[in-house]
């Protein structure tokens, strides 16, 4: 024989990887070369795997097409059931992928007008006077600084307004502070002022929203979409997203990454 395809299973999900492999005889110490195959066996060791023959193959034309057959057999490209990316018979990934002519057209207008513009910082240096930044050519320089431009930027990001004051030396955080500690030796509530964990408002707020959607739909969205996607949709963030991850038993992974990465690749 040429040589064979083959049926690679985790022991402790399940899941199947299918594969072709050039080979006179049975090679049980290869496991497969897919991406998402290798790093599973990094994660699990390859004890944690078995292999077997699924069939012998005369021709590499052959090959591909029982390869094609049993990943669509097994629907071992589907994340849930494997770990195959393509549907077999393929010498690369991005095999058969291809830009669309809008997409190269955006591609060389993005191109030529790298060419156009000036380097930002290359041979540049930046320069302020007190309100605004500049990144001019070095042989510029000595002209700004004769008008009373320094070299340097400067930051432009506004401070908070009780930044570096306190209820010691500024009457306004004083008074602030004190109406919210007395509201809350009253029982009252200013804000979220001294609540913490379930009691927390926001957070109670929050929970309620989620536990009022449909987890199997919230699950889909995030499986088809990926976490930033859900994170936007849902409004969860932080603590918020980790609650819904319990909720709905969505559970990060790295080959569900790949998963989403290699969707996006493919647009």
């Amino acid at each position: 024989m040429l040589g064979y395809i083959y049926k690679t299973v985790n022991k402790n999900n399940g899941k199947i990887y299918i594969g072709q492999h050039r080979s006179e005889f049975f090679d049980l110490s290869y496991l497969g070369s897919g991406k998402l195959i290798t790093d599973a066996i990094k994660k699990y060791g390859k004890n944690s795997f078995s292999v077997e023959i699924l069939c012998k193959c005369d021709t590499q034309d052959e090959m591909d097409e029982r390869e094609i057959e049993y990943i669509s057999l097994y629907n071992s490209t589907d994340l849930r059931v494997g770990y195959n990316i393509t549907s077999g018979g393929q010498k690369r990934f991005f095999t058969g992928m291809r830009h669309t002519d809008e997409s190269k057209m955006k591609m060389r207008e993005s191109a030529l007008q790298r060419e156009d513009r000036e380097p930002t910082t290359l041979g540049r240096k930046y320069v302020n006077n007190g309100i605004i930044n500049k990144c001019i050519p070095e042989n510029e320089i000595p002209t700004y600084l004769s008008t009373g431009w320094e070299i340097g930027r400067i930051s432009q990001k506004k401070d908070a307004w009780n930044r570096g004051l306190s209820s010691e030396n500024n009457t306004s955080v004083y008074l602030y502070s004190k109406k919210r500690k007395d509201a809350y030796l009253n029982g009252e509530i200013i804000g979220c002022c001294g609540l913490s964990g379930d009691e927390n408002r926001r957070r109670v707020s929050r929970r309620n929203y989620f536990d009022s959607l449909d987890k199997k739909e919230v699950y889909e969205y995030w499986y088809e979409n990926g976490k930033s996607a859900t994170q936007k949709k849902y409004g969860a963030y932080e603590n918020s997203w980790e609650y819904l991850c319990e909720i709905c038993k969505i559970v990060e992974t790295p080959e569900h990454k790949f998963y989403i990465r290699s969707k996006a690749k493919s647009k």
